[in-house]
């Protein structure tokens, strides 16, 4: 019985990184290709991947993911100190405090 349960254990995890290459090569790489060409057909001059360095608990980790906001952003609304405040206190953007005023 015991040699039954390692060559299941085996296979399992055979087929679970198989199953996970497939995934990547079939799923993940061709929607990040359609993501990137929809970038660059709509004109965005910019870096499409966002890089960021993460603390979680006690050690640094870096993600990398696709760009949902202009480059710099994050430092644009540090500028803009009532458009910041308005975002954290009411959860709207500044282009609808802009509209809006």
């Amino acid at each position: 019985m015991k040699k039954s349960y390692y060559l299941y254990l085996f296979m399992k995890g055979i087929i679970d990184v198989v199953a996970g290459l497939l995934g990547t090569i079939f799923l993940v790489i061709p929607f990040s290709l359609i993501i990137f060409l929809i970038y660059k057909v709509n004109g965005y001059k910019g870096s499409i991947f966002l890089h960021k360095i993460e603390l979680d608990y006690k050690e640094k980790f870096k993600i990398i993911k696709f760009r949902s906001m202009i480059e710099d952003a994050e430092n644009i609304l540090r500028s803009d100190q009532y458009c910041s405040r308005n975002i954290l206190i009411m959860g709207i953007s500044c282009h609808q405090m802009k509209i809006l005023d």
